[in-house]
């Protein structure tokens, strides 16, 4: 163990901890007891998350929009996790928009926030922005000029393509979103994108705009709401674009256990 500042850092939990916080940004405290705590009470998870905060490695966000109280790394934690990651690595870790990434994370890890034998199959927007594209694996696209919230990986093999991941807090106008359809749709390392949206509206609008650049090697466009992906994660419903009607849960799912099976 190391001790830092009159606590010992656990070797078999807390660096992992550290680690997946820092890869997510802001993870809330229930996702944090199914990872690092499944055995023990969710009080015992509190204590120890405080007493990492006490002890400056951590500190707390709250969220409105999932209605609950999140972590995020402080710059002695970064600084404790930072001989795990590659020397050229950014050193930034921070958060710039703690609601859109806990979304984020509901979005992306959905059901196997407890279970890390499915971590390789996805790649965070933190590791996008702060790896060199030198350590992306061999199905994370490296050349889009459009960095998305992350990408879940689909296909076995190192050539597997990739899902991509959109949560949009804040709509873009009709021509950025143009313009991404037809990014989108001429990138073949990409399967399909996955969208979280606030309204039903801008749902249908989406729709609309990305039903002009499909093609048979381009994305297709899976849209969800918001509201759904705070209550129900994966299992929120796709309202508009391909798949409608099915769950995230029924896109996603089988493609990630057919990859550990």
């Amino acid at each position: 163990m190391r001790r830092k500042s009159g606590i010992c850092l656990n070797p078999d939990r807390d660096y992992d901890l550290l680690k997946f916080i820092w890869r997510w940004k802001v993870v809330p405290t229930d996702i944090l007891h199914k990872r690092f705590f499944r055995s023990s009470l969710l009080r015992t998870c509190y204590n120890r998350l405080a007493i990492l905060r006490s002890s400056g490695y951590i500190d707390t966000v709250a969220i409105k929009d999932a209605a609950c109280v999140a972590w995020t790394l402080r710059p002695k934690g970064f600084k404790s996790i930072i001989e795990f990651l590659p020397d050229d690595c950014d050193k930034g870790f921070k958060s710039e928009s703690p609601n859109h990434d806990v979304m984020t994370l509901k979005l992306h890890l959905g059901d196997y926030v407890s279970d890390p034998l499915y971590d390789d199959l996805m790649f965070t927007e933190q590791e996008l922005r702060r790896l060199s594209s030198v350590h992306y694996p061999g199905w994370v696209p490296y050349d889009l000029n459009r960095r998305p919230d992350g990408y879940i990986k689909s296909g076995s093999g190192p050539s597997g393509k990739a899902i991509a991941i959109e949560v949009e807090i804040s709509p873009k106008s009709a021509s950025e979103y143009e313009t991404l359809g037809m990014e989108y749709a001429h990138c073949s390392q990409i399967e399909r994108v996955i969208w979280a949206v606030p309204s039903k509206y801008i749902a249908r609008n989406l729709s609309s705009i990305f039903s002009q650049h499909k093609s048979d090697s381009g994305a297709f466009h899976s849209i969800v709401l918001l509201d759904d992906v705070a209550k129900k994660s994966w299992a929120s419903p796709v309202i508009n674009g391909a798949n409608l009607g099915s769950t995230i849960r029924h896109l996603l799912s089988p493609r990630l256990t057919s990859q550990k099976s």
